[in-house]
């Protein structure tokens, strides 16, 4: 970094800051979903999901901003999840920084944030899943060194 130039942090999401994660989680989906997704065009089903994946509370999911001095440009939700074998695991369920900020390496400073910070919980195995159809985020996380280790397959029913 030189002189002068901000410093990225992450810094913990507080309850009062809901309406703030909304929003960008919201421009999150719409940059991620296709056009014609039917939760791309249900603000109820946005709002459900989000209270249900982001906002309720659980002593194991954590919500982080990603801030450029006091600038908010990104997100992630991280999750502490038993494992068989490392007894708990690092989970990444959503990682975003803002368009504008994007290809600076704030993305690349943010997570290497949540890798100490995974650390420091005795985390040694991290994972997350990435879209198909969001070629972008999975050059950035095999970028990251992380490795396809299963696909998961789904089909919507009529």
């Amino acid at each position: 970094m030189t002189k002068g130039a901000a410093a990225l942090r992450m810094a913990p999401v507080l309850r009062g800051e809901r309406r703030q994660l909304f929003a960008m989680a919201d421009e999150y989906w719409r940059q991620i979903r296709p056009t014609g997704d039917h939760f791309v065009n249900d603000p109820a089903a946005r709002e459900k999901y989000f209270d249900a994946e982001f906002w309720d509370e659980h002593e194991s999911r954590f919500l982080w901003w990603a801030k450029l001095d006091e600038t908010v440009i990104g997100f992630a939700k991280t999750e502490l999840l038993p494992d068989p074998v490392w007894e708990r695991l690092g989970y990444i369920g959503d990682f975003y920084i803002a368009a504008e900020y994007r290809g600076r390496g704030h993305g690349r400073e943010f997570a290497r944030l949540l890798y100490d910070w995974f650390a420091q919980q005795g985390i040694k195995s991290v994972r997350l899943y990435v879209r198909t159809d969001n070629p972008g985020a999975l050059a950035f996380w095999e970028k990251e060194g992380f490795e396809t280790a299963r696909y998961q397959m789904r089909k919507m029913l009529p």
